[in-house]
Order: C-alpha cells, then structure tokens, then sequence
C-alpha cells in the first residue's frame, strides 16, 4: 500500500509509517513538497493542516478532491493555522468531500495510533481497565465539585468499588476547602516529578492521594493552590496520570475547570469515558456559557452533543426554568436532576467540613444522589446498593491485579 503523508517538520515520518507493515509512506513536510509528490497514485491520504498556512482550505481541498477524487483523505485538524472558524469550514468541506476529520489535541501516541486504524484498520488493544469520568460545571460555580464529592462518597459507601476523586481545577482547585481536610503534604504538585519523568505507578498515586476518613475505598488526590502553575501541567502529563488513575480505581472522577485553557480540562474531558456537564437552573449557565463554550471549542475537539451527559444542579421542579427548557437550550439529555438545598447546609457543609450527603434533613437530596451513583454501579455491572460488605462483588481482587499488572 502507498500513501501519502503530509506532517510538519515537528512531527517525524515514523509517527504515521511506524509499525505499519507493507505499507510505503511518501512523506512530505511543507506545501511545495505536497504540490510536488500530489500527482503521484496513492491508496490513501493523510494530511496535517500546518502544511496549508498560506492556503485557504477551500482551494486545496478541492484541488485535492479533483486529482484524487476516490482515494480515501484523512485531515488533521490545527489550532495553530486555522481558527474556530476556519476550522469550521475544513469540517464541512470534509462532510462534502467525504474526507475524514482528525481532531486536534491529540497527544503523539494517539495521533499515530488515529493514523494507523485509518491507513490498516487496525486498532490497539487496550486492557480492561476503570471508569472515567470528567466532571465539569457549565458555567463557574455550578456545583461539579458538589457533584463528584457526593456521588465518590456515596459510591464508596454502598459498594466495594476503589473510588478516586482527583482534583485537576487548576485554576480554581477547592477539594481539599470543600472536604476541609489537611493536604498532609500530599497534592498534584507533589507529583509532578513523577508526571514529567513518567515514572508515575499506581503506588505513587496513591501515597500522593489522602485517604478518606470513613471508607478505606475512597482516595482524594488534591489540587494545589499554587495557581500560577497550571500552565506548567502538559497534555502528556495529563495522560499518564489518568491513566494510572484508570489502573489503579474501578472508578475515576476527575473535577476539571469550566474552560478549556489548561490541559486538564481538555484532555479529561477529551478522553473520558463519561463526560457530566453540571448546570443549574440560570440562564448564564445553561444558555449562555455551555451553548458558547461548545460551538467555539468542544465540537472542535471531535465531540458532539451525544458525548455528554447534564446534570442538573439545585433544581426545584416547582421552579420557573424547567428541565425541558434547559435539554432545549443545551441541547443534551439530563440524566439526574438535583435537588437545591436551602437553609445554609451548602455553607456549613464546607465550613464543617461535612458533605450534604452526611448531613441530616437532607433527604431529597441523598435520593437523588442515590439515583445517580446506582447508574454508574449498574454500568459496571453492580445492581445492588447498599448490600453489606459480604454480599457485595469482591472486586479487591480485580484491584490487585491491576496494580501487579
């Protein structure tokens, strides 16, 4: 098979030709190389969008669909060359052209494994491994943090399952404030030399994480409030830390900041096995911000509306703004609402140090918790809360194995 491979200097040949067997990769690293090599016949094409900095992508997309009208074309996206815009518009004509769209934000282990299941068809086996799940509000304040601190508890307490909860709000990290528990010298910060030597193991994490008072099935990996650091933490970073934390958890809820300016927040959200987009019953959360955040940036990414589930935040159904309204606006499906808790047991629930779920005169909340955390056990094969401790799946031993392994 001969293909044409069009990368960037910064990215070498073997990124796309390695581990490819019987396959000759032409490749080429700049606009004048790619006129040139353009006549020759290839079986399938793949192209990067910095090659195409002083061209407008509806001159040589078309071009490219007029020489090569049948061969299969795969487009790497480029925040670098083209903006929102722009990108839209190598998105549609793809649609037109038939061609494949490569999203950007794509990390050099997964980009060449994107290229070689579009070239071979063939696709990497991974291990079986835990759950993920990103947890972000819509807009600043909505409640992720609430969210994933009540359902990892909740989730640690009716089940067996190893629950970690990791803070990655690099720039506004509040679970160590919320949880009102010492840091004991234990953070992301601390970690990080294991992170940029990828040296992290799962008995790293989890000496870096503090365990929670009540259930030894519950780890807490705390942020760090040196702020002026987030823009130190780099996508490969991100990666190897999610997945140890997917090795080393059955389930992984990881709280990220609302916008995409760091590398937590978009490569969590990216490459999540869930994606919770926590809202609540404010127009500036779930018909401004969310609706703006996804046009310009997440649909970018590859991601549609069906790759994310809303949670409803604070939700009174009495209330003006229903729930309809809110699918309506965001477009996506709520999968739990949750009810508003008044009478200051927000606050106190910080200032003490005590999640609305342990709180007493909290009922409808604990409900509608409950609810949430059962789907999660129920996907992965748990239908049975609250059993005791004998009756439930052993899965320790699964746990085992994933670190030895």
């Amino acid at each position: 098979m001969k293909i044409l491979v069009g990368l960037p200097d910064t990215m070498s040949a073997e990124l796309a030709s390695g581990n490819m067997k019987a396959v000759q990769a032409i490749s080429v690293h700049s606009f004048e190389q790619y006129q040139y090599k353009l006549d020759d016949q290839y079986e399938k094409i793949v192209l990067h969008c910095d090659l195409f900095a002083t061209v407008y992508p509806w001159e040589w997309m078309q071009e490219l669909k007029r020489r090569h009208p049948h061969v299969p074309v795969a487009v790497i996206l480029s925040e670098g060359v083209y903006d929102s815009i722009m990108s839209d518009i190598v998105c549609r004509l793809a649609v037109d052209f038939e061609m494949t769209v490569i999203p950007q934000s794509l990390t050099a282990d997964e980009l060449a494994e994107v290229i070689k299941y579009f070239v071979t068809g063939e696709q990497r086996q991974f291990p079986v491994r835990g759950t993920l799940i990103a947890v972000m509000s819509a807009a600043p304040q909505d409640g992720a943090t609430t969210i994933a601190v009540n359902t990892a508890i909740e989730l640690a307490r009716m089940t067996s399952l190893q629950v970690g909860v990791l803070d990655l709000n690099l720039w506004s990290p509040v679970l160590k404030d919320v949880l009102n528990m010492p840091a004991q010298g234990r953070d992301l910060l601390t970690l990080r030399p294991r992170l940029a030597s990828r040296t992290l193991t799962s008995e790293d994490l989890l000496q870096h994480c503090v365990s929670s008072r009540s259930y030894a099935n519950l780890k807490w990996l705390f942020g760090t409030s040196r702020r002026d650091t987030a823009p130190d933490l780099s996508m490969e970073q991100v990666r190897i830390l999610l997945d140890t934390a997917k090795s080393t958890f059955d389930v992984t809820l990881v709280d990220v900041h609302t916008l995409p300016n760091n590398a937590a927040t978009v490569y969590s959200v990216k490459h999540a096995d869930e994606r919770w987009l926590v809202t609540q019953p404010v127009y500036t959360s779930f018909k401004t911000s969310w609706p703006d955040w996804f046009e310009c940036y997440w649909r970018h990414c590859g991601l549609t509306a069906k790759d994310f589930s809303m949670i409803i935040n604070r939700y009174d159904p009495s209330g003006k703004i229903k729930k309809s309204a809110i699918e309506a606006s965001t477009g996506l499906n709520s999968i739990a609402e949750i009810a508003n808790v008044g009478g200051g047991m927000g606050i106190k629930a910080v200032n003490d140090g005590q999640p609305l779920l342990l709180q007493t005169n909290n009922e409808q909340f604990v409900r509608d918790i409950r609810r949430l955390t059962e789907k999660i056990a129920a996907g992965l094969g748990i239908h049975t809360l609250g059993a005791d401790a004998a009756n439930r799946t052993p899965l320790l031993k699964k746990w085992l194995n994933r670190l030895l392994n």
